[in-house]
């Protein structure tokens, strides 16, 4: 059963999990900041990992608590990552303009 939510459509979750790698490894080879965009993709890819498993129940069987822990993390970690990217683009768009360096 692994990350899977039962009834799911696998094909819809294996494109989804190879487009997330792909957002994964573009912010890895990305001219951006290499600090703050890939960390921020690592945070989204966590973040979505935590969904996965929530919806596909995986915390059913688990203390109320820990279901709403998990809420709280996908929530912080998700806007942690746009956080972490946004700042990593914006460092990227920014210097290079402000030096005349392209």
């Amino acid at each position: 059963r692994l990350l899977i939510p039962e009834g799911a459509p696998i094909g819809g979750l294996m494109l989804y999990g190879v487009l997330l790698g792909g957002m994964a490894g573009a912010a890895l080879l990305s001219r951006f900041d290499n600090r703050l965009v890939p960390l921020g993709a690592a945070f989204f890819l966590v973040s979505d990992t935590l969904l996965v498993a929530r919806l596909g129940g995986h915390f059913d069987d688990r203390p109320p608590i820990a279901l709403y822990l998990a809420g709280l993390a996908i929530w912080y970690l998700y806007y942690a990552a746009q956080l972490l990217i946004f700042t990593g683009v914006m460092r990227g768009l920014v210097a290079p303009a402000a030096t005349g360096k392209h």
